[in-house]
């Protein structure tokens, strides 16, 4: 790369970060208190209102206490809440240009075209993330989740970069520094902090079997975000009534919920579709050993039968949505969980088995194997959880995504640039498409919650009952789409929280017009 290339490809960065602030900041400005804000502007545990930075210790000891034991992420969120929403705005909009820098970072360690890779990234998050606004933009979701993958992305690039063969400095002052911020992303969150230990665990021992040693920064980083873990999980709200009760019956029921939930998808499925897809698989399978020891035709053939499938569980899910409307159901196409969760992960099962079809770079197949199987257990970990918020699936798009680019740039460097292009250029006109339905709702979502504030500013302080209406998105991209609003009538927690918080009567959900 010349070195005009090389200033191009900054100014482009330039631009790309300056709009991605200026667009995540109009979102941030569009969009008020929500859901759980409402709950946590207040002292945990008792009906007192933040209003100094000093009660969140106490506040946030006893949610640690009764709820959780995210402490770092909800501090977080109770320290923006004592403050205007402007103030919180300005901030997590640089976030995800946060995260866009340590994208670059990252690739640019691998020579792969970096501003490309980041763009690409960025656009694919977009399309594929579970509820993108309560991820990015709700302040509560936003402190939680997205500001969590760019802490666990900051405790990986160490590990990362010395399995490539480009180490970071060891100096000892930075080794404590990332010990530190090895806790605090071992804490940060349940099912993200596992993948991340487990991310990390596999890269130290590929960095083992390659080197036939073990880097003791890296050593002690680990230990460090394991500690965290340990204090997330041995929070006493988390404890309370577990202790002693490790038993045989407990691991039996643990594997009865697993197989309940295992026979539940099968009847959603349908018995006879199940039964049919077993034949198809074993038929599949039977053919991949007959030709296993043609490579090409191998790959070619895992490739065909996973873009088939691919396509079909697209127009499956569109003709399925088609009565409610065209616009209905290009909407759930971009918004339904399940859907974007299984469309991520066959695109990047097609891309791999390209990339063993085109002998790509064994080191980038390596780290993004670690990634996929990080992304994998980020939901796994919900196996034993009673619920799984479409939110918490961000850690699986990000490692996915990221997984899927890397690849993507060694098959390009491998010749077949075509394929590049003309994926880059479906994920463009994807992008353009949902950006146009998610921006409008945003727009929407803003001119509700507009109506709302306007009759909570008449009757604020006053005890006098009201009738607010009710937030309605239709896309994933509004941050109250998957987020409980006001309840018709006055009956529900978020009702008795805007009662409570803007010192009003009894306070009655109504449809929007």
């Amino acid at each position: 790369m010349n070195a005009l290339s090389v200033r191009q490809s900054r100014k482009l960065l330039a631009v790309f970060f300056i709009l991605l602030y200026a667009v995540m900041l109009i979102f941030n400005f569009c969009t008020p208190l929500l859901a759980d804000d409402f709950n946590y502007s207040y002292i945990w545990a008792c009906d007192v209102r933040l209003e100094h930075i000093r009660d969140i210790p106490a506040s946030i000891s006893a949610h640690r206490e009764y709820t959780n034991g995210r402490v770092f992420s909800h501090a977080f969120v109770q320290f923006f809440l004592v403050f205007n929403k402007v103030v919180f705005n300005l901030v997590n909009a640089a976030v995800p240009v946060l995260l866009s820098l340590l994208l670059y970072v990252f690739f640019k360690r691998f020579n792969s075209r970096p501003v490309f890779s980041v763009i690409l990234t960025a656009l694919m998050i977009w399309i594929f993330c579970p509820a993108f606004g309560e991820v990015f933009i709700w302040l509560d979701g936003s402190c939680n989740y997205s500001w969590g993958a760019a802490f666990l992305m900051m405790f990986l690039l160490p590990f990362i970069f010395h399995y490539i063969g480009k180490p970071v400095s060891s100096h000892p002052i930075l080794c404590i520094l990332y010990i530190i911020e090895a806790f605090v992303a071992g804490a940060y969150s349940e099912n993200g902090s596992a993948a991340a230990l487990f991310c990390s665990f596999a890269f130290l021992i590929l960095i083992a079997v390659k080197q036939r040693k073990l880097p003791l920064y890296l050593a002690l980083n680990f230990l460090g975000g394991c500690a965290g873990f340990v204090y997330l999980f041995t929070a006493p709200s988390l404890m309370a009534g577990k202790r002693g009760q490790i038993s045989p019956e407990i691991i039996a029921n643990l594997f009865s919920s697993l197989f309940s939930r295992l026979r539940s998808l099968i009847l959603q499925i349908g018995t006879g579709r199940f039964v049919l897809l077993i034949f198809a698989a074993a038929a599949l399978l039977t053919y991949l050993i007959l030709v296993r020891k043609r490579r090409k035709l191998f790959y070619f053939s895992i490739a065909g039968g996973l873009t088939v499938v691919f396509s079909a569980v697209l127009m499956l899910f569109i003709c399925k949505n088609l009565p409610y409307g065209f616009t209905a159901a290009i909407q759930q196409l971009f918004s339904s969980a399940a859907l974007n969760i299984i469309s991520l992960s066959l695109l990047f099962l097609i891309i791999l088995t390209l990339a063993f079809y085109y002998r790509a770079d064994k080191e980038l197949i390596a780290v993004s194997i670690v990634f996929a199987l990080s992304a994998f257990i980020s939901l796994a970990v919900f196996a034993f959880a009673a619920y799984m918020p479409a939110r918490s699936a961000i850690h699986m798009t990000f490692y996915l995504c990221t997984a899927s680019v890397l690849l993507l740039y060694s098959i390009g460097s491998r010749g077949n640039v075509k394929f590049v292009k003309l994926f880059s250029l479906i994920v463009l006109i994807l992008f353009i498409l949902s950006f146009i339905l998610g921006f409008s709702d945003i727009l929407d979502m803003k001119s509700m919650s507009d109506k709302r504030m306007d009759i909570i500013s008449q009757f604020e302080g006053s005890g006098r009952d009201v009738e607010l209406p009710i937030l309605t998105p239709s896309t994933k991209y509004s941050p109250v789409y998957g987020l409980e609003d006001l309840m018709p009538g006055q009956e529900g927690w978020i009702n008795d929280m805007m009662q409570l918080y803007y010192g009003l009567g009894k306070v009655s959900g109504v449809p929007s017009l």
